[in-house]
């Protein structure tokens, strides 16, 4: 599975609110079947387990993606290349943070799937290492949490599914399955149709004949997937309608996962049929009079933040009887309002419809998350009805320009508005030759109030780069060190950020062992005010881009510059100062994690401690990197004295891996101690880049 985050748009249930003076059975279509079914949809369409917050009612799920490039080799000895555990678990303890400890976990480890090509010595020390792996996660997870493994076993060999037997077998084992029953056609009629039913059917035979009493959560795909010419577009409502009807006559639930181009240009049938069968799987929201309202959002279902949008709305009499003539009315969150016109609806014979167009303004200061838009006649019950809301893109099409191009990776292709690849390719990024300082540029056309950037990365992932936002159409070139993650006035009308690190980027799934820069999606909070906006990179090198987007509003969920607590947590002022240490500390040349510095701890017992000004009653996220120079030693990041027991991640790798630890403080608690603290070995660790933000 890929996961290449869409991070500009966000869903929002909207809500039609019908009423009248009758008030006869619900119409709402072929969902209705569903009311009474014992099924379960989980949410996973948000790549990173970052649940949308819309997300249709479904269940939150979650899903921990193999960044280490797990594998096991053909050897007749147990040879299996596992990250350390302490890594691993932390990675678990974050992830399982994501959704309820009831909604199922999925560990999705793909190298180490046994299928009917996996040689047999290879495949026991496969089995091994699942078994390692889960022993692992379950030590972390709450002993009832469901746990699963996302694989092919309706294809695996023998060798497969004894493993599986045992797995789903063993005390303290997995306790759901979830098989991929993605789509591989372009349509689900004729032999397409009973080639997927068959694959459905063969796979719950062979999870029953495993293990009859756990439920199947198959994987499923709001796309179709793989189809040439048809690559990854979304499916009508018909078809994703008539797929997860299917699963719930025959599994227990499924998990909603999605590809780049979930929320596109043809995303309003399958959201529109999943919120029906949400709705009718539930028995909420739904009307409970004869009239129903069809909400057609136009384009890509998208309203946009900050304009006005006509949006043609049908009233249907699904009565036997005439309707009462009514008014409509909408409302909306803060920020939402919406007009119709006409609005006075009149009275409808028994198939009757009627149309008017709601003018739907949404608001420079809405969110980009959870709203409710309220259609409302006297009456009648909730219909739902979907639409998605983005910030204006500034970038969209204006000029830019690059300090070189490589073939013709010219620099429009990342202003184009098109999100291509996962940064695994260059096919349709921009891209420049190997330059010192390469950097990329767009001309917003006028000075503009910047809230964030977002920047898709091309097939080179830039390390160490810096942000310019200026009103200079050639700003000096950046070469002096700044301290990491902030917005620096360079000069009158220039503002530079040196980025390096993961505080602004969401991780692709798979193969990110790098933990700095721009992988993936990195949304950077700007609120800057500039006509140009510039990428370069701190070195030399080829800077690709797939994507830069620049909106007036900040990323979603963005880390608000002013919340870390943390002061000097980059070391990048030479000195420890404000840490305080003990044992054998100093500051030590980094040229590996990014910025120059790093802190240095010599031997066991040596530690530097921080206390920070934090608010009562409120959860933060510690996060930081550390190494240690061999094995045998550990270093802690954590916080004590903060109205809780003291919490640490602990690192016993010694490449820069990060930690991260969540607390709450106490009710009249106004400070807490951050500390990196070398506590087994006498070797040497490092520390740097250590954060703490509140939770909101």
């Amino acid at each position: 599975m890929s996961q290449y985050l869409v991070r500009r748009l966000r869903v929002v249930i909207v809500t039609a609110l019908l009423a009248m003076t009758i008030t006869l059975p619900a119409t709402i279509g072929a969902a209705g079947a569903h009311a009474a079914a014992a099924f379960t949809l989980f949410d996973n369409t948000n790549y990173n387990n970052d649940n949308l917050p819309a997300n249709y009612g479904l269940t939150p799920s979650a899903v921990v993606y193999d960044s280490w490039n797990i594998t096991c080799q053909n050897t007749s000895t147990y040879a299996c290349a596992l990250p350390p555990q302490g890594d691993f678990q932390a990675k678990i303890r974050s992830v399982d943070a994501t959704a309820p400890t009831s909604s199922p976990l999925t560990l999705d480890f793909e190298n180490i799937d046994i299928t009917s090509g996996t040689p047999v010595a290879q495949a026991t020390n496969d089995c091994q290492a699942w078994q390692t792996l889960i022993s692992w996660a379950r030590a972390v997870i709450p002993a009832a949490q469901p746990l699963g493994n996302y694989s092919y076993d309706w294809s695996q060999s023998s060798e497969g599914t004894s493993c599986n037997t045992t797995l789903h077998s063993e005390a303290g084992g997995l306790t759901f399955f979830a098989p991929s029953m993605y789509t591989y056609t372009d349509d689900l009629t004729g032999s397409d149709w009973t080639s997927w039913t068959t694959r459905v059917t063969q796979s719950v035979a062979n999870d029953n004949a495993i293990a009859p009493s756990q439920p199947i959560y198959p994987y499923v795909l709001t796309q179709w997937d793989d189809v040439s010419g048809n690559d990854y577009s979304s499916m009508p409502a018909s078809d994703w309608s008539q797929e997860i009807d299917y699963l719930q006559t025959t599994t227990q639930g499924a998990i909603i996962w999605s590809k780049p181009g979930e929320l596109g240009s043809t995303s309003c049938g399958w959201i529109g049929a999943t919120h029906n069968f949400m709705t009718a799987l539930t028995g909420t929201g739904g009307s409970t009079g004869s009239l129903t309202a069809d909400v057609q959002f136009p384009n890509t279902c998208t309203l946009t933040r900050g304009q006005t949008t006509a949006v043609p709305v049908t009233i249907t009499n699904n009565g036997t009887t005439t309707s009462t003539a009514t008014t409509l009315t909408v409302s909306g969150s803060t920020g939402i309002t919406g007009t119709a016109s006409p609005s006075a609806v009149p009275a409808l014979a028994a198939g009757g419809t009627w149309s008017t167009t709601v003018d739907m303004t949404v608001g420079s200061n809405a969110n980009l998350g959870d709203t409710v838009i309220t259609y409302t006649l006297a009456g009648e019950g909730v219909q739902n009805r979907t639409a998605l809301i983005q910030d204006p893109d500034l970038a969209l099409n204006r000029t830019a320009t690059q300090s070189s191009t490589a073939g013709s990776d010219t620099a429009s292709l990342a202003v184009d508005g098109l999100t291509h690849n996962n940064g695994s390719t260059a096919t349709n990024d921009s891209e420049t030759n190997t330059d010192a300082q390469a950097w990329w540029q767009v001309d917003l056309g006028s000075s503009q109030s910047i809230g964030g950037i977002d920047l898709y990365a091309g097939a080179n992932s830039a390390t160490n780069f810096y942000l310019i936002v200026s009103n200079s159409a050639s700003p000096a070139v950046q070469t002096t060190p700044l301290p990491p993650n902030q917005w620096i006035q360079t000069t009158p009308g220039t503002w530079v950020m040196n980025v390096y690190n993961d505080t602004f980027r969401y991780p692709v799934w798979k193969g990110d062992t790098d933990p700095r820069g721009m992988v993936g999606s990195t949304d950077v909070p700007v609120q800057q005010t500039g006509r140009y906006v510039r990428v370069q990179l701190a070195g030399t090198g080829q800077l690709s881009l797939d994507q830069v987007d620049v909106t007036p509003g900040l990323p979603d969920g963005a880390k608000l510059l002013s919340t870390d607590v943390v002061a000097n947590g980059g070391f990048e002022t030479g000195s420890p100062a404000p840490w305080t240490g003990a044992g054998t500390t100093s500051i030590a040349a980094n040229t590996d994690l990014g910025g120059n510095y790093a802190l240095q701890l010599s031997g066991t017992g040596s530690t530097v401690e921080q206390i920070v000004t934090v608010k009562p009653n409120t959860t933060y996220t510690l996060s930081g990197y550390a190494k240690v120079s061999a094995s045998g030693n550990q270093v802690e990041i954590g916080v004590k004295n903060y109205g809780g027991s003291q919490a640490a991640a602990p690192i016993t790798a010694t490449g820069w891996t990060q930690g991260t630890v969540t607390f709450t403080t106490g009710a009249s608690t106004t400070t807490a101690d951050i500390f990196c603290y070398h506590d087994i070995g006498s070797g040497t660790a490092n520390c740097d880049d250590i954060t703490a933000y509140p939770a909101s």
